[in-house]
């Protein structure tokens, strides 16, 4: 049999079911409308980029390095310090090569023999080479040395060099004979002889 509750006890009653009702009212929507920190925590990162959209290609830009400045000449050779002499006797040129100075002069053993034509110096090398010699057995060495106050005494029949080619008189014009130093660059120009046919 159902229980009637007399009027008196509900409204003895209601207040505290209101202020329980209220609680529950108040409790429910601050729930409903505000999420958990936890659950805030286990949701994605928003992105600025979807998995949908393509990647960029990469693009490599080569870049050429500035330009060098070029590197300057080194230091020119001196010339060497020797005196050069030459004179021609009976189809025979004589070349002396003297160190006149108080120290040791070094040059190259190899001498060059230039022409002249018109009013410039050109190589002559139809007549051979001209190596300074000790003698006709012992050529000096490619970088040669004279101590002080020495002399080379060198001669070239028909002035032919080595190998002797074959010429049977020393060619009309001027001639001169030139020493360099043995880097090549520095050079003493001896003075100019001149062949009769």
């Amino acid at each position: 049999m159902p229980t009637t509750i007399p009027p008196l006890a509900l409204s003895r009653s209601t207040p505290s079911l209101l202020v329980v009702a209220t609680c529950v009212s108040v409790l429910g929507c601050g729930a409903c409308g505000s999420t958990s920190t936890q659950e805030r925590a286990s949701e994605p990162a928003p992105t600025s980029e979807t998995a949908d959209e393509p990647t960029p290609p990469t693009t490599s830009v080569s870049v050429d390095p500035p330009p060098t400045a070029a590197e300057p000449p080194g230091p020119t050779e001196p010339a060497p310090a020797v005196a050069i002499t030459t004179r021609v006797e009976r189809g025979e040129v004589h070349v002396s090569i003297s160190n006149e100075t108080e120290e040791t002069v070094s040059f190259a053993s190899r001498l060059v023999l230039e022409s002249r034509q018109g009013e410039v110096w050109t190589e002559n090398t139809s007549r051979g080479a001209f190596v300074a010699r000790l003698d006709a057995e012992h050529a000096l060495p490619a970088c040669a040395e004279l101590v002080r106050g020495a002399s080379l005494e060198l001669s070239f029949p028909s002035l032919a060099g080595d190998p002797a080619p074959s010429v049977s008189s020393v060619p009309a014009g001027e001639h001169r004979f030139v020493v360099l130093g043995c880097r090549g660059t520095g050079r003493t120009e001896g003075a100019a002889f001149r062949a009769s046919p």
